[in-house]
């Protein structure tokens, strides 16, 4: 039964009533559901609103998370204690050898691996038991259980100083290695003129759009729109928010060059061109190929990475390298948020609308100080005696 939870198609009420079983001490519950499964995938109706890359995130924690309370505790959610919860989080840490295998303890699943990997870093763990204190907050907060044992948990992880964290951005450096690598790949065979012109579009849309990678997996040309300020692009993002961001003319030839590299009109069109595109975007008889999935679209990133340092070779150095290979494709976001942010007189509230933050506090993160700037600013900041 487990197995409806990470594979589960879009749920309906109707579904979940089918699901739920009487017990009548859960008759206070706000929800239909009667049973541990059947409340988790209420929760997920609710959380994976909007992005299919929160949805299965939160599938795949949640089909762990009541698989070990199931089967290692042998508790139901309702019976779960402070110390369970604190108990999972070391678990984490730990996991024991059986749950690091495939079909032994979710046999419903036999591909599947609950626990792959011992997660030794702090953060990685709060991100975890955030997911799961969402679900039992939810959980409580609709009256299916009748405390929250995760309640103000404490994290793991250090917190940073506000303008001290780790940067997510490329640096100034990183940045204009990988344009200058775009530029320096070779394009001798098909093979190559397709990946480097693919690149050229998917990061220059990206970065000239700031838009997430889920929201490049889900939304095509059809979301191309022209209004009296020009084209933008109407976007369906985070949390169900729409926006419209202007396609500067950067963004516009970025966007016609790859469209006429795979024989179309060298014009915007509102259709189903892919974003996210995959090698041929285009079929036969001008019918459009679907969007890669962001997990594909990752690979590419990391496959562009590759090539660039490699290409690179003993030119830059192994901590430079490292760095480059630990930026996921959502740097192009922070990169493009970070840049605007730091323009001479920017104006943080235009920034906030061009990311979509609901917080400003949120676009104020991305004002950053190099610390070889802060170096130089503090140079006459001392006592003289």
């Amino acid at each position: 039964m487990l197995d409806i939870i990470l594979h589960g198609s879009q749920i309906t009420s109707e579904q979940l009533q089918k699901t739920a079983k009487t017990a009548d001490e859960l008759t206070t519950s706000a929800l239909s559901a009667n049973n541990d499964v059947a409340a988790i995938q209420a929760f997920l109706v609710e959380a994976g609103v909007g992005s299919e890359h929160t949805l299965r995130r939160y599938r795949r924690e949640c089909l762990r998370f009541i698989a070990w309370v199931h089967r290692y505790l042998n508790k139901q959610l309702i019976s779960l204690k402070r110390e369970d919860i604190l108990a999972y989080r070391l678990f984490l840490q730990a996991p024991t050898s059986t749950w690091q295998q495939a079909g032994l303890m979710i046999p419903e699943l036999p591909g599947f691996i609950p626990f792959p990997n011992a997660l030794t870093n702090g953060k990685s763990v709060d991100a975890v038991m955030k997911v799961v204190g969402s679900l039992l907050s939810y959980l409580h907060a609709q009256g299916y259980i009748q405390i929250n044992p995760a309640f103000r948990l404490k994290p793991l992880g250090e917190n940073t100083a506000l303008g001290h964290q780790q940067p997510k951005a490329f640096n100034r450096e990183e940045w204009q290695f990988v344009i200058d690598g775009i530029r320096r790949l070779p394009v001798a065979t098909a093979g190559q003129r397709n990946f480097v012109e693919r690149a050229r579009y998917i990061v220059a849309v990206a970065y000239g759009t700031g838009i997430r990678e889920h929201e490049m997996a889900t939304h095509t040309h059809q979301a191309i729109i022209q209004t009296d300020l020009g084209y933008e692009l109407n976007i369906l993002g985070k949390g169900a928010m729409r926006r419209l961001i202007p396609l500067n003319e950067g963004v516009v030839d970025a966007i016609c060059r790859f469209r006429h590299y795979h024989s179309l009109d060298n014009t915007l069109k509102a259709d189903d061109f892919p974003f996210a595109s995959p090698i041929k975007p285009v079929k036969q008889q001008a019918q459009f190929a679907g969007n890669l999935s962001t997990r594909q679209l990752r690979a590419f990133h990391r496959q562009l990475l590759t090539k660039l340092t490699d290409q690179a070779g003993a030119e830059i150095s192994a901590e430079f390298t490292a760095s480059i290979l630990s930026k996921g494709f959502h740097t192009y976001r922070h990169t493009a948020i970070t840049h605007l942010a730091n323009q001479p007189n920017a104006m943080i509230e235009r920034v906030r609308l061009f990311a979509g933050h609901q917080d400003i506090n949120t676009t104020k993160l991305y004002i950053l100080t190099e610390r070889e700037e802060l170096q130089t600013y503090i140079q006459d900041h001392y006592i003289q005696w």
